[in-house]
């Protein structure tokens, strides 16, 4: 697919072949002279190609704005990479047997189910339909009736000691998890061929050729009695760290941090053991590249090349309006955006529209307190709740959103708070005294008119405020948001006919 006019292409941050230095800056020569620009930063489920076929649809409705659209195309299509490294893990009777496992552990110390409460058993445990379901239909049931016999008691508490050691006693005598073991422990790689694969891929790296177990999280259990060998897993270790997996896994639900029952076991189980195949690898590279377009070589870095051209072109009199619109991670090219901008283009001020940013908000309070007075204007299209658990990534393994799944697993930590989830919003559950991390960016949304927009919203919403989007990928073609953007644009995102 050939380039558009209006594309700038980027790999790993740095202009891509298809666009040379004098393609930027003839693109920046028509934008500053219509005087109203829009630059848009796709997110990284969208491929190059896929990028490039909705610049058209894109374009038009920045065009019936009156202004001139610019389109980052950058190398991401992470939602291939999860896709497909997350089909294979589930597939895996080693995950499926330890979802399982932790799933009658969880219900067990969670449940209000009558007569199973006290020290964490798995066997003698009361049927119900969920544990009683196959694991295919467990995993990938959205059926309330199926969980109905799930609910959280209130009277909760952490996994004592006693339930810890008695859970391994029991994770020992469960002979399907220790053969499990046992054969991933039989079909080790040498640490030779493991570091081939990773230089050579980065991800989708196999310590065993029966799982996509991380190295790293297998190396742990390995012992090998010289550096080059395979070795062999010692059992009583990987036991310890489930049960330990376990542990945390509960402590979630204690401290209101849990995603739900399914997701919060599945975003354990992968934290702890498969986390780089996961899709952490490929999330750190992207974050990376978005950090890289924006290097001192404005010849070389896009970001550089169109911010150097823009200060070049402009009249310090008469700078354009200049409207920042990123999706998902688009969200993240924006702060790194601001960033090089308040050194190359010190006067200049900024619109800016989020949709359904995937930025934490450590990173976006940062920006706004270092640029906040350059925004002149602010929006965020971002979906409700309920619809964002409702967005399943996966097919089986994951029931939530993109932005659920970043959260639980590929940033540092468990529940990091992403600016995109309306959950941490909720001041009741995150108060600012204990996440003062949430404050800056909350503060700032909620004191700008208009600042935020859940979808679905109601009919009578007024113009520049109206979203119909219920999945994480269709903010950058729904008919309403669209409608939306174009009416910030030409009415300066004031809101209202």
């Amino acid at each position: 697919m050939s380039l558009h006019e209006q594309c700038i292409h980027l790999k790993n941050g740095k202009l891509a072949a298809d666009t040379p230095f004098e393609h930027v800056s003839s693109l920046v020569s028509r934008a500053v002279e219509s005087g109203t620009i829009v630059l848009h930063f796709h997110g990284g489920l969208v491929s190059r190609d896929t990028a490039l076929e909705n610049v058209a649809l894109l374009s038009s409705s920045y065009t019936k704005g009156n202004a001139y659209p610019v389109f980052f195309i950058w190398e991401s299509g992470i939602l291939e990479i999860l896709q497909n490294n997350l089909d294979e893990i589930c597939s895996e009777e080693f995950f499926r047997h330890l979802w399982k496992l932790l799933l009658k552990v969880i219900f067990r110390k969670l449940s209000k189910v009558e007569g199973i409460r006290g020290p964490v058993s798995l066997t003698d445990t009361p049927e119900s339909s969920i544990l009683t379901a196959s694991v295919d239909e467990a995993l990938s049931s959205q059926n309330p009736a199926l969980l109905k016999t799930f609910a959280v008691d209130k009277k909760i508490s952490e996994l004592s000691d006693f339930e810890r050691l008695s859970l391994e006693q029991e994770l020992y005598l469960d002979h399907q998890l220790v053969s499990e073991i046992q054969k991933i422990s039989q079909t080790l790689r040498t640490p030779e061929a493991i570091e081939k694969e990773r230089k050579e891929r980065g991800f989708h790296v196999r310590a065993s050729t029966v799982t996509l177990i991380d190295p790293d999280a297998l190396d742990r259990f390995i012992t090998r009695p010289s550096s080059g060998e395979k070795g062999l897993i010692e059992t009583g270790k990987m036991i310890q760290a489930i049960a330990a997996l376990a542990a945390r896994t509960v402590s979630r639900f204690v401290t209101k941090r849990d995603h739900g029952l399914h997701a919060t076991i599945v975003e354990e189980i992968l934290r702890e053991l498969y986390l780089s195949n996961a899709g952490k690898f490929i999330w750190d590279l992207m974050k990376k590249d978005t950090a890289d377009a924006f290097g001192d070589n404005e010849k070389i870095f896009g970001g550089s090349a169109f911010l150097s051209e823009i200060a070049a072109k402009s009249d310090p009199a008469s700078l354009p309006r200049i409207t920042l619109v990123g999706h998902s991670t688009g969200a993240i090219y924006i702060a790194e955006f601001l960033d090089k901008a308040a050194e190359l283009l010190p006067d200049q001020r900024f619109e800016i529209i989020f949709l359904a940013p995937a930025a934490t908000f450590s990173k976006i309070s940062v920006s706004i307190e270092k640029h906040k007075h350059r925004i002149d204007s602010f929006r965020m299209f971002t979906m409700q709740d309920k619809h964002e658990k409702a967005d399943r990534l996966v097919p089986l393994l994951y029931p939530h959103s993109l932005l659920y799944f970043i959260s639980g697993v590929l940033e540092d930590g468990c529940d990091v708070p992403v600016i995109g989830m309306q959950r941490f919003f909720n001041r009741r559950l995150f108060p600012d005294r204990k996440f003062p991390e949430l404050t800056v960016a909350r503060n700032f949304i909620s004191s700008t008119p208009g600042g935020v927009v859940w979808s679905v919203t109601k009919s009578d919403s007024l113009a520049g405020m109206k979203s119909a989007s219920l999945k994480h990928g269709d903010f950058d073609n729904d008919k309403k948001t669209l409608k939306s953007i174009e009416h910030l644009l030409k009415k300066r995102f004031s809101n209202g006919s």
